[in-house]
């Protein structure tokens, strides 16, 4: 049998066994931390999955919210235009003025009860982002405003039905109305401002994304390091035996020699 120790002297004055031998070493400890490593990377992946789950989930339920909230909006325009075009003297003074002024009721009230499904859908939803919780708030308050004014114009045009008088004296009131117009224009530079959350939730996504990305990317190097470091282990296990078998060779030729 060969001498561990003479094998181990040999083998130390020789410089590419020992670079290799290093070599070696380096590869078992890489290895080693490669795989106690591996339960803590498969965690943050699946944190991170779980993560991107959300924020797509969050993102894809707030653009849907400003989406119902916009059509609601939309929809309430069109009744406004009418409803402004019955506060004109010509419209006060028309003889048909009971009929128009019974189908801007009609669509005003049929604009609150469509009001109901927006409302609902918006109030259903939940958000951990506290960005996206202070939009829907304010998306609520914006269609519940739009509900309390159109409530207050069915109620103005149903006195214009019974006592025109009273109806016209009302009417400067009415359009001088600071906490309407004030609630009104909040409401229009809200759309800027659900543009921009909206950019942040989706900044947000891609970020986690492209980090998760990046983590993956280095798992895959790593792994295909720890390919290579088997591979270099069993060339350098299967070179030790080979120098041992020809050495151990060597030796017994040179025995039966003597003999």
């Amino acid at each position: 049998m060969v001498n561990l120790a003479r094998t181990i002297t040999t083998l130390g004055k020789n410089p590419l066994w020992v670079f290799a031998w290093g070599i070696f070493t380096m590869c078992v400890g890489y290895l080693a931390n490669h795989e106690y490593t591996a339960p803590e990377r498969a965690a943050y992946f699946r944190r991170k999955t779980t993560e991107l789950s959300k924020l797509a989930d969050e993102f894809h339920r707030a653009d849907q919210m400003v989406g119902v909230w916009r059509k609601a909006l939309q929809d309430l325009a069109q009744s406004s235009e009418v409803y402004d075009k019955s506060l004109t003297v010509e419209a006060l003074s028309s003889d048909r003025i009971a009929e128009t002024t019974q189908k801007t009721i009609d669509e005003f009230v049929d604009q609150r009860h469509k009001l109901d499904t927006p409302l609902a859908m918006i109030n259903s939803l939940s958000f951990e982002a506290a960005s996206l919780q202070g939009l829907q708030a304010k998306l609520v308050q914006d269609l519940e405003t739009a509900d309390q004014i159109a409530e207050t114009r069915v109620q103005f045009l149903q006195i214009m039905q019974k006592d025109l008088g009273k109806a016209a004296e009302l009417v400067p009131t009415i359009k001088s109305n600071i906490t309407e117009i004030r609630r009104v224009r909040e409401t229009s530079v809200r759309e800027t401002v659900a543009d921009s959350i909206l950019e942040r939730a989706r900044a947000e996504f891609n970020d986690t994304l492209a980090e998760a990305r990046a983590q993956e990317k280095m798992f895959h190097m790593r792994s295909r390091a720890a390919v290579g470091a088997w591979i270099y282990i069993g060339a350098f296990i299967g070179g030790l035996g080979g120098w041992a078998y020809r050495l151990r060779h060597s030796h017994r030729t040179r025995s039966l020699h003597r003999l």
